[in-house]
């Protein structure tokens, strides 16, 4: 090859445009797409989603949207939310500024049985308890509470909600979760308790310490039975 063809070779190949680089499946994802992944992964841990914030800026862009911190569920303090107690601040709080329904449920078991402050437990409960995606633990806490503090109509209407949208062996399973979520919180047996478990006793017809069966009259006084002494 003389030296002509390989410069007019050389100038051809300068010539040519340089081929576009293709973008990552992640960047071409949308962004609430990104912010669903997001919201999967920090189900069981903070840790890999700041992992994914070190390793992709694009992800590190969506974790300031709304719905993540909104969407995020945060399962490992559902089930134990003496976990958060000291830790996870920064999280619990953006959560709880875009009204994270899983945030609000732990602030509230936090709140009322950790802390004895019940009024705002109480208001954090009823947070869960009323959001679009409810938590059907806080339905159920939100309902006892009020049952046991003598607010019958507004406890049975939570209790009887979280059955007509479910049945009796999911209200059973929120209560097994509850109890595991109140695992090592020391709690009073509250005088106003029992004071309304008095209250609510059914006709002598139902036999009270039959906790399996149950009819209209005694299904609520057997609940708050298990929620009074069975903690």
């Amino acid at each position: 090859m003389t030296g002509k063809q390989r410069a007019s070779k050389l100038r051809q190949h300068q010539a040519k445009p340089r081929a576009t680089e293709k973008s990552t499946p992640l960047d071409a994802l949308p962004r609430d797409v990104i912010s669903k992944i997001i919201g999967i992964v920090g189900q069981t841990s903070r840790a890999d989603v700041s992992n994914c914030l070190l390793t992709c800026k694009e992800i590190g862009k969506s974790v300031d949207d709304v719905q993540v911190f909104k969407k995020l569920e945060l399962r490992m303090l559902q089930r134990q939310p003496l976990l958060a107690v000291g830790n996870y601040t920064d999280l619990m709080m953006k959560c709880l500024i875009h009204a994270n329904p899983s945030a609000h449920y732990v602030q509230g078991v936090l709140e009322y049985f950790y802390y004895d402050n019940t009024i705002a437990g109480l208001h954090f409960l009823e947070k869960a308890a009323n959001a679009p995606s409810p938590i059907n633990e806080a339905i159920y806490l939100t309902g006892m509470i009020n049952l046991c503090s003598g607010e019958f109509e507004i406890g049975k209407k939570h209790i009887d909600h979280l059955l007509r949208n479910t049945n009796e062996s999911v209200v059973e399973e929120c209560w097994e979760k509850i109890k595991t979520a109140l695992h090592g919180i020391g709690i009073l047996r509250k005088q106003e308790y029992i004071n309304s478990l008095w209250a609510m006793m059914p006709p002598y017809m139902c036999n009270i310490n039959d906790m399996k069966n149950t009819c209209e009259k005694c299904f609520h006084y057997k609940l708050m039975v298990k929620f009074v002494f069975m903690m």
